[in-house]
C-alpha cells in the first residue's frame, strides 16, 4: 500500500501538481478511484459534503477534479482546513478527504449593553447561535452594533469581541460594548434659504434639535437614515412651491464631543420659482380634451406644485381604468421657460387595450363564507375592468366590520387582456358580550346582559340576545337579521 498527501488546505491546487509529479514513482495515478472516504465532518451533514464532491468511484483519478472538490466544499463555510489523503491499493486508489471543522457557536453573549434592548442587537448580527463560527463575520457584527448605537445617539460606542474556546470544538462569542455618552442634536440650521424661514423648513423635516423632554425620555439623537430622508423632504417641499430646480446638499454634521452635542446644517440653493404656463393635453376618442382638462387642477398662473401635478396625472390614468383601460399610459412632461419663469405642462394619454376581470380569489376568510364577501363585490369575472367599482367594493367589504384589514392585489395577465383580483382579508372577532349593573329606587338592583354576533357562523347574519332582570320584571329579547 502506497500513500501520498498531495497538499493541504485550500491551497492544494498548487501543491497537487508538484507532489503528484514527484510521487509518480510511488503512486500509480492511472488506477481508478476505488473509494472516497470522509473524515472529520462530525457536525456537517456527510450527504451534503458528498454532493459537492464530483470525484467518482470507478473513474480515473483526476487532480483538477479534486482541486475543484476542495474549493466547492470550502465555500460551504463549514471547515477551517481540508486535506486530501491518497492511498494506492492493488485494485485502485482510496481518496480520503480530511476535514477540520470550524467551531460551533454555543452562545452569543452581550456585555455592557444597557441603553439598547439586547434582542434588537442579537437579531441583527450575522453570527448565530447553533451555527459554525465565522471569523470574517466579527468585523461586520461590530460595525452593526456601532450603527445601532449611532441611531440611538451614541456616536462613540466601542465594541470588541472575545471568542471563548470550549470543549467539543465549541465557542462562546462575547461582544463587549462600551456605550460611551449619548450625544444629542444641539441645533439644526439652514443656509441659503430666502423664500422660507428656518422655522418653516424645520417643520418639514424629522431631524430636530433636542428638547429637555427628549433628553429625559432618551430621544433627541441623530438618525442617519432620517437625515437622508430629510434632504428629500426639503426638495419635495420646494418642488411643491414652484422651486423645481432647487438643490439641497447632504447636510454637514459637526460633533462637539465635550458638549456632547451635534450641530447640523442644510445648504440650499433655491433658484427660481416657477408658475404654470400653457397646459396641453393630447388624448383620444375615449375622453374629450375638455374632460381631461377637468382632471388638471393646476391652472395657468398658479405656482407650480409637483405633488398636485402627480395627483392630476393619477386622476387621468384612473379615468381610463374606469372604462377598462387598466394599462393606459399617461405621459407627463414639464418644460421650464427660465426667461418667463413658467413651466409648460404637456400630457399625452395613450389608452392601450381594454382589460377584463379574470379570476376573483378570496383568501384569509377562514370563517366567513365566500358568498358573504362576493355579494359586496361590484365586479364579476369576465366583466370589463373598472377601478372605481374596485375601490367601492373594498369600501363595502370594509364596512361589514368583519375584518381587521381588507387588501386588494391586482395580478396582470396582459397576454390575455385579463386582470386577476386577489382579495386578502384578516378576520376579526365578531362576537360581543356586554354586562351592566344599575340601581333604581323602585326596582333596586337592575341587571342587563347582551350577547351579539355580527357574522353568525360566517354567514353574514346578525344575532342579538338581550336580558334585563330586576326584582320586579324580567325582559328578554332576540333580534335576528338576514342581510
Amino acid at each position: 500500500m502506497k500513500r501520498v498527501r498531495p497538499g493541504a488546505g485550500f491551497y492544494i491546487s498548487l501543491l497537487l501538481f508538484t507532489l503528484a509529479s514527484s510521487s509518480a514513482s510511488a503512486i500509480d495515478f492511472s488506477k481508478p478511484v476505488k473509494q472516497i472516504l470522509i473524515e472529520g465532518a462530525s457536525r456537517a451533514d456527510k450527504n451534503t459534503v458528498r454532493f459537492y464532491i464530483h470525484s467518482k468511484t470507478g473513474k480515473p483519478y483526476n487532480a483538477k477534479t479534486t482541486q475543484e472538490d476542495i474549493r466547492r466544499v470550502y465555500k460551504l463555510g463549514f471547515f477551517d482546513d481540508i486535506r486530501l489523503d491518497i492511498i494506492e491499493e492493488p485494485d485502485g486508489l482510496t481518496l480520503t478527504f480530511i476535514f477540520k471543522e470550524k467551531p460551533f457557536v454555543r452562545e452569543k453573549i452581550l456585555t455592557g449593553a444597557e441603553e439598547v434592548d439586547e434582542s434588537t442587537i442579537q437579531e441583527k448580527l450575522k453570527t448565530k447561535k447553533g451555527t459554525y463560527f465565522r471569523q470574517d463575520f466579527i468585523p461586520w457584527d461590530e460595525a452593526k452594533i456601532k450603527q445601532i448605537y449611532r441611531n440611538k445617539g451614541y456616536h462613540f460606542t466601542e465594541v470588541r469581541t472575545v471568542v471563548h474556546k470550549l470543549d467539543n470544538n465549541q465557542v462562546d462569542v462575547e461582544y463587549i460594548v462600551d456605550e460611551g455618552k449619548k450625544i444629542i442634536i444641539g441645533k439644526v440650521v439652514f443656509r441659503g434659504n430666502e423664500a422660507f424661514s428656518g422655522k418653516t423648513l424645520q417643520g418639514q423635516i424629522e431631524t430636530k434639535a433636542a428638547k429637555w423632554t427628549n433628553v429625559i425620555s432618551g430621544g433627541g439623537g441623530l438618525k442617519k437614515d432620517a437625515l437622508k430622508a430629510d434632504v428629500l423632504r426639503l426638495e419635495s417641499f420646494y418642488h411643491d412651491n414652484g422651486y423645481i430646480k432647487v438643490k439641497v446638499k447632504d447636510p454637514v454634521v459637526e460633533i462637539d464631543k465635550e458638549k456632547r452635542k451635534i450641530y447640523i446644517s442644510f445648504s440650499i440653493t433655491e433658484n427660481t420659482q416657477y408658475h404654470v404656463g400653457d397646459i396641453n393635453i393630447q388624448g383620444d376618442e375615449v375622453y374629450s380634451k375638455e374632460e381631461l382638462l377637468d382632471s388638471i387642477t393646476l391652472k395657468k398662473g398658479d405656482v407650480f406644485n409637483r405633488s398636485v401635478f402627480r395627483k392630476n396625472i393619477f386622476n387621468i390614468t384612473d379615468l381610463y381604468s374606469q372604462k377598462g383601460y387598466a394599462f393606459a399610459n399617461v405621459k407627463p412632461q414639464i418644460i421650464p421657460n427660465d426667461a418667463a419663469r413658467t413651466v409648460s405642462v404637456n400630457v399625452t394619454a395613450i389608452k392601450g387595450r381594454k382589460v377584463y376581470i379574470g379570476k376573483i380569489i378570496i383568501t384569509g376568510n377562514n370563517r366567513t363564507r365566500d358568498r358573504v364577501i362576493r355579494r359586496q363585490f361590484l365586479l364579476q369575472e369576465g366583466e370589463l375592468f373598472d377601478s372605481e367599482k374596485l375601490r367601492v367594493s373594498r369600501q363595502r367589504i370594509n364596512s361589514l366590520a368583519y375584518f381587521e384589514s381588507v387588501e386588494i392585489e391586482q395580478k396582470s395577465r396582459q397576454e390575455e387582456d385579463l386582470i386577476d383580483i386577489e382579495l386578502k382579508v384578516i378576520e376579526r372577532q365578531t362576537g360581543q358580550f356586554s354586562f351592566a349593573v344599575g340601581y333604581s329606587s323602585v326596582e333596586t338592583i337592575v341587571l342587563q346582559g347582551q350577547l351579539r354576533w355580527t357574522n353568525l357562523m360566517g354567514r353574514g347574519q346578525n344575532l342579538s340576545l338581550t336580558v334585563n332582570t330586576s326584582s320586579r320584571r324580567n325582559d328578554y329579547s332576540v333580534s335576528f337579521t338576514e342581510p
